[in-house]
């Protein structure tokens, strides 16, 4: 979320964006997984007696994920959610 002004100077919403992808990808007895944005991935093994995370959120909200965002020159415009 982008934070603007209207013509009488009070705080509006310019823009809302975002992405969302999981690409998983199985070689052999490897499992490659890869995610952006608020996506989830998990893999159940052994007839579903072990559930294991394919992925986390990247969500800038997350400290680890705001220091990434900032660290690598990134700017970060929604720190709240809506």
């Amino acid at each position: 979320m982008c934070q603007g002004r209207d013509d009488l100077g009070n705080p509006t919403i310019v823009d809302r964006s975002g992405s969302c992808a999981i690409v998983i990808l199985i070689v052999g007895e490897t499992c490659y997984s890869a995610n952006v944005g608020d996506s989830r991935a998990t893999i159940s093994m052994n007839g579903g007696k072990v559930v294991m995370p394919l992925s986390r959120d990247h969500k800038p909200s997350d400290v680890n994920e705001y220091n990434r965002i900032i660290k690598g020159g990134g700017q970060v415009y929604q720190t709240t959610t809506a």
